[in-house]
């Protein structure tokens, strides 16, 4: 079954009716913004599709303004970010008091909610991705740096991205849903990388995320890094990252804590059985929690009951 694409082309309809069609459009793709033909008429075309959450599209416009105005801003929420890949024209990008000019070979991230004007003098194309917010916070990158965030898309991991996307648009009727998920993920890993540090959280913040995450499901036996990946919006390739400075893996500090928690159990609750007490807090098998407890702290759970606290240190 072949994706369903939104396409516009404004020779389609007069000119007196460009602009209010393009703004339309614009609108489902990420919220209403205002458009300015610049005194001319306006010439252009559009492709949008969506993989997973995000919208991916390609871009070609005569000479324009467009932008989000103070009181468009505040009448409507448009909780999205967008990645932009120049491949043809000039375009002048203003945020916040920041002024960017975007050339061939250019790509531009930026919080579309805020308030913000695009200006092209000329004929432009690009592509384009969206982003939801929730998405781009769980990348690890902040809302409130995401103002003038250019990078280059002509050379490594920017051109890597920028070639994902390419590829990912030319290939967008054709894809099959049950590829929709992972390929969101390879997009969201790569789109944000060429970012300046600046406009990332550091992995510490995404390290203490992962920790309260498992902190709060520690006893949830299906807790595991696909689950913390899928809650958190991020790759396990990214968690891992995070994780990358500390001693331990994600997967070992879960077991650690559960450990960790069975063994002041096992020192306080005598109502309960050794079984009952890693179950509790986990664990599935009693055979595979006594050899993971005699492991970290050098006697077994029954004898520690006993009174025995196993080695020194």
């Amino acid at each position: 079954m072949a994706r369903q694409l939104l396409t516009l082309e404004t020779a389609k309809v007069s000119w007196r009716d460009r602009v209010a069609l393009w703004s339309d459009a614009l609108t489902t793709v990420c919220g209403p913004l205002r458009t300015d033909a610049l005194g001319a008429t306006l010439d252009g075309a559009m492709t949008f599709g969506t993989i997973g959450r995000l919208q991916i599209g390609h871009i070609t416009v005569s000479r324009h303004r467009v932008g989000l105005t103070p009181e468009l801003a505040r009448a409507d929420r448009h909780p999205v970010a967008k990645v932009i890949i120049q491949t043809a024209g000039v375009s002048v990008y203003e945020q916040h008091g920041d002024r960017v000019t975007l050339t061939p070979g250019d790509g531009l991230v930026y919080d579309v909610s805020q308030p913000h004007a695009i200006t092209s003098t000329e004929t432009t194309e690009h592509f384009v991705v969206t982003v939801p917010h929730d998405l781009v916070v769980g990348r690890g990158v902040r809302l409130d740096r995401l103002s003038a965030q250019r990078f280059s898309a002509r050379t490594g991991v920017g051109r890597l991205a920028a070639d994902l996307i390419h590829s990912t648009f030319g290939e967008l009727a054709t894809l099959s849903p049950a590829c929709e998920e992972d390929l969101a993920t390879s997009l969201l890993s790569l789109i944000f990388l060429p970012l300046p540090h600046e406009a990332a959280h550091s992995t510490d913040a995404l390290r203490h995320r992962i920790e309260s995450y498992i902190r709060d499901r520690i006893r949830d036996p299906e807790l595991s890094i696909d689950n913390i990946a899928s809650a958190l919006r991020c790759s396990k390739r990214y968690l891992h990252m995070a994780f990358a400075a500390s001693d331990r893996s994600i997967a070992d500090h879960i077991w650690m804590t559960r450990l960790d928690g069975c063994r002041c159990d096992l020192a306080q609750r005598a109502d309960q059985t050794i079984s009952e007490i890693a179950f509790a807090w986990g664990f599935s098998s009693s055979a595979h929690f006594s050899r993971a407890f005699r492991k970290r702290f050098g006697v077994t759970p029954t004898a520690f009951r006993r009174g025995d606290r196993g080695p020194p240190g």
